[in-house]
C-alpha cells in the first residue's frame, strides 16, 4: 500500500518540515530539530503516511493509540499541539484539515527528501563519531544481513501471483455531495458515475477521464437511479441503467456517442423492460451472455426472488431456485465467466448465507456463512474466490475462498464502505464507493422543528416516553448499533446496551405506563423492563430475556395496545399478518377478519385500531380478552396502497408514503377524515409521536467518493 512505500523512504519533506522516519524526529528545512513528544511523532507519522485520506477519530484510536485509553478531548488536544508545532492555522490549514463531524485529512504535498552532501553532513553529525572510512565488523555483518533480507523479500514478492499482492486505493472523485454507482468503461479511461449534490437533489450522470481529470455530464431522457453496465462493441459504447421511483421501474439501454475533446453524449435509447410490478433490490449484467439478472420482491413484499432477462430473446424468466426464506435472495453478482451467480440469502435471524447458483447445471452450492446481514459480495476476477466487506466498525474489503477460508484484507479505509463493489477488467483491480450518511433526530411541534442531540452517524428508531419528555433511540455512534437514553432537560444521552453480538435492531416502542420497552431484534420481539435498561450496568446480552414473539419471517411493525398487550406485524407469503401477544408471550385471539396492523391511541386508553389486509381500511375495536367477544366498527379512513409506519395519537392517524421521488409524513383526523398536514422528509428511517409532537429520524446529509484499487 502507499503508506508502506512512504515508510520505506527515511526522509519525507512536507511544507517547511522534514520527517526522519528512521530517527523518529521532526526537522525544519534548515535542519533544525523540532522538539515534540513521542505521541505527536506517532500522530504525525500516521498523518503523513496516509495523505489526502479522511481519518476518523476511531481510526486514530485503533492505530496510533491501540490498547491505550485516549479520550475525545485528548485527541483534540494532541491534534492541536501538533498543529502548534507545525505553525498550522486550523481556520486556514496548510497541513491538517478538520472535516466536521468526520475526522481529519492531511492535505500537504509529501515528497522524498534527498539531501545534498553538505546537508547530509550536518544532519548526521550526531552519528559521525561512530562511523569510519571503512565498515567495521558490526557494519559488515549488518550489511550482509540486510542484503539477505532484501533478497528474500524480493524473492517473496516475485513468488506471489498478482492476485495475492496487497492493494492500495486512490480516490477518483472528491466533489461535494455523494458520488456512487461507479462503472469503468471497457477502455479503462472513463469512469461513469452518479452524483447527488445534496440530500434532496436529483441524481446526475457524470463521466470522468481518469487520466486527464476532465469531466462531462450526460443528459438522459429519464431519471437514473443506478448504472447497471457500460459496454463497448465494435467501437459503439452503450449504457444500461435503472430508473426506479414511486410507481415506476424501467430498465433502459442508451447508445452513446464519443467526440474527442467533448466527451460522451447520448445518441438514442430504448426501454428494455418494465419492472413496476416488482420491487427491484439488486441488478447486474453479463456482457457476453447479454443477460440481465436481478433480485426483486414480487408484489412489493418479501421474500425476494431471482429473475433473468435475455436481451437477445427479449424474454423474462424466473430462475429455478430453492424456496426463499426470510428476506429471500436479496443481492447477487454474476461471475466473469458467466457460469454462476453469487447470491446473498438472509434468513429471519438476520444472518446471510452465500450461495452459488450454477447457470448451466442449476446446482446450488452453499458458501460462506455470516453472523450478520451482508449486502455486498462479488466474485473475484478468477470466478472462484470472492470479495466482501468486513463487519463494522472496520471498513475493509476482504478476499477469500467461496467458503470463507484463506480470507485476507485487500483494502482498509477510514470511511464507511457502500455498495456498489465492481471489478475492473484488468484482472485484479476494484472500483468501490464510500459513503457517510448523517441520520439525525428532529422534534416537530406545530410549525417548529428542533434538532436534537445528534452525532454524525445513524441515530434512529426514537421511542418517546409518555410521562416525561425523555426518549430512547438507537445509534451506531459507538460502533455497533446500541440503545441510548436521552434526558431532554439536561441535554445528555446515556448508553443503555453494550451488545457484543451483531444484533439487528429494527424497532422500539415504550409502554403507556413507561415501564417496559419493546425491542425488535433479529425478528424476535423482547419486552424489557425499563428499570433494568436504565440500571448502572448496560445490558450486554439478551439471553436472560424471554422473547414474547419469535418469527422466521420479517417483523415490520410493533405497538402497545395496553400496558400488557402488544400488536406485532410479520410478513409471510407476501402478506402482513397481525399477531397479538401478552407479556408472557401468550397468544390473544383476534377479532374475526384478516388484519395487517394493530395500533393504539395512548392519549385515550382503551382505543385500539386495526388495519385490514388488502383494503387497508381502518377499524376501531374494543377488545374483550375474557370472552373474546370483540366489538369492531369500521371508520371512514382507508390508507393508500403503499403506506408504511402507521401510528395513532390524539385521534389522529399518522403514516408514511412515497410520491414520485419524495417521501411524506401524513397526519389525518380519524373523526373527520380531513388531511391536516403533509410533511416532506429526506430518506426516512423512523418516527414516534406523542400528544401531537413528532420525533423523526431522517437523513440530514450525505457525502461519499469513488475509489479504485492498485497493486
Amino acid at each position: 500500500m502507499i503508506f508502506i512505500y512512504l515508510l520505506q523512504l527515511f526522509m519525507l519533506k512536507f511544507g517547511d518540515f522534514i520527517f526522519d522516519s528512521q530517527q523518529q524526529r521532526l526537522l525544519t528545512t534548515q535542519n533544525t530539530q523540532v522538539e515534540i513528544e513521542p505521541k505527536l511523532i506517532a500522530l504525525l507519522e500516521f498523518f503523513i503516511t496516509h495523505p489526502e485520506q479522511l481519518i476518523s477519530r476511531q481510526t486514530l484510536l485503533e492505530t496510533v493509540w491501540a490498547n491505550t485509553l485516549v479520550t475525545d478531548n485528548a485527541i483534540n488536544k494532541l491534534v492541536g499541539n501538533l498543529r502548534k508545532a507545525l505553525n498550522d492555522d486550523p481556520k486556514q490549514p496548510k497541513y491538517i484539515q478538520t472535516v466536521p463531524k468526520r475526522g481529519y485529512r492531511f492535505i500537504c504535498t509529501i515528497s522524498e527528501y534527498k539531501t545534498s552532501p553538505a546537508n547530509e553532513e550536518s544532519m548526521v553529525n550526531d552519528r559521525q563519531d561512530n562511523e569510519a572510512a571503512n565498515f567495521n565488523l558490526y557494519n559488515q555483518l549488518l550489511v550482509i544481513f540486510l542484503g539477505l533480507f532484501l533478497l528474500t523479500a524480493i524473492w517473496l514478492v516475485f513468488k506471489q501471483n498478482d492476485n495475492d499482492k496487497l492493494a492500495y486505493s486512490v480516490a477518483l472523485t472528491r466533489e461535494q455531495g455523494l458520488e456512487f454507482s461507479p462503472r469503468m468503461h471497457p477502455d479503462q479511461n472513463h469512469l461513469f458515475y452518479l452524483r447527488a449534490r445534496n440530500v434532496s437533489d436529483d441524481v446526475e450522470l457524470w463521466v470522468k477521464n481518469v487520466h486527464t481529470a476532465s469531466v462531462n455530464r450526460l443528459s438522459l431522457p429519464h431519471p437514473i437511479s443506478e448504472i447497471i453496465a457500460v459496454t463497448e462493441q465494435d467501437t459503439q459504447s452503450e449504457l444500461i441503467y435503472l430508473d426506479k421511483g414511486q410507481g415506476r421501474c424501467h430498465v433502459y439501454k442508451a447508445r452513446l456517442n464519443y467526440q474527442q475533446g467533448e466527451g460522451f453524449s447520448v445518441a438514442d435509447e430504448t426501454m428494455l423492460f418494465n419492472c413496476h410490478d416488482k420491487r427491484v433490490k439488486d441488478i447486474v449484467y453479463h456482457t457476453q451472455k447479454n443477460v440481465i439478472y436481478y433480485t426483486a420482491q414480487p408484489e412489493n413484499f418479501w421474500p425476494n426472488h431471482i429473475y433473468a432477462y435475455d436481451l437477445n430473446k427479449n424474454e423474462h424468466v424466473l430462475l429455478n431456485q430453492p424456496a426463499p426464506k426470510g428476506w429471500g435472495f436479496h443481492h447477487l453478482d454474476v461471475s466473469p465467466d458467466g457460469e454462476k451467480l453469487l447470491v446473498m440469502s438472509t434468513g429471519s435471524d438476520h444472518k446471510t448465507q452465500l450461495l452459488s447458483f450454477n447457470l448451466i447445471s442449476h446446482q446450488v452450492t452453499a458458501g460462506k456463512q455470516f453472523d450478520r446481514p451482508v449486502y455486498e459480495a462479488i466474485w473475484a476476477h478468477d470466478s472462484e474466490q470472492i470479495f466482501y466487506y468486513s463487519s463494522s466498525p472496520m471498513q475493509k474489503i476482504i478476499r477469500s475462498d467461496f467458503g470463507g477460508d484463506n480470507g485476507r484484507a485487500v483494502v482498509n479505509v477510514s470511511e464507511r464502505l457502500s455498495k456498489r463493489l465492481n471489478r475492473i477488467a484488468d484482472g485484479h483491480s476494484l472500483l468501490f464507493s464510500t459513503e457517510q450518511d448523517d441520520y439525525n433526530l428532529r422534534l416537530l411541534s406545530g410549525d417548529a422543528t428542533r434538532s436534537l442531540h445528534n452525532s454524525a452517524v445513524f441515530d434512529s428508531y426514537p421511542a418517546l416516553f409518555h410521562q416525561s419528555d425523555d426518549y430512547l433511540f438507537s445509534s451506531n455512534r459507538s460502533g455497533e448499533m446500541q440503545v441510548y437514553f436521552a434526558d431532554s432537560h439536561r441535554g445528555q444521552s446515556k448508553i443503555l446496551t453494550q451488545f457484543t453480538s451483531s444484533y439487528a435492531l429494527s424497532n422500539m416502542a415504550i409502554s403507556p405506563d413507561d415501564k417496559q420497552v419493546l425491542l425488535v431484534i433479529d425478528n424476535d420481539v423482547f419486552a424489557v423492563p425499563l428499570h433494568k435498561l436504565k440500571s448502572q450496568q448496560p445490558l450486554d446480552v439478551l439471553s436472560d430475556e424471554k422473547a414474547i414473539f419469535t418469527s422466521d419471517v420479517p417483523v415490520i411493525a410493533v405497538d402497545w395496545l395496553t400496558n400488557d398487550m402488544v400488536a406485532i406485524t410479520a410478513v409471510k407469503n407476501a402478506k402482513p399478518n397481525l399477531h397479538i401477544r401478552n407479556l408472557a408471550g401468550e397468544r390473544i385471539d383476534l377479532p374475526q377478519g384478516e388484519w395487517a396492523y394493530g395500533l393504539s391511541d395512548n392519549t385515550q386508553m382503551g382505543k385500539v385500531y386495526l388495519i385490514e389486509q388488502g383494503s387497508h381500511r381502518l377499524h376501531q375495536v374494543k377488545l374483550n380478552i375474557t370472552s373474546n367477544n370483540h366489538h369492531i366498527e369500521p371508520t371512514s379512513l382507508t390508507l393508500p396502497h403503499e403506506f408504511y409506519w402507521a401510528k395513532v395519537d390524539n385521534q389522529h392517524l399518522y403514516y408514511m408514503n412515497a410520491e414520485g421521488e419524495s417521501e411524506y409524513l401524513h397526519k389525518v383526523s380519524i373523526n373527520s377524515e380531513k388531511s391536516l398536514t403533509k410533511m416532506k422528509v429526506n430518506a426516512f428511517s423512523s418516527y414516534d409521536v406523542k400528544q401531537g409532537k413528532v420525533m423523526i429520524s431522517d437523513k440530514a446529509s450525505r457525502s461519499g467518493d469513488i475509489h479504485r484499487t492498485y497493486h
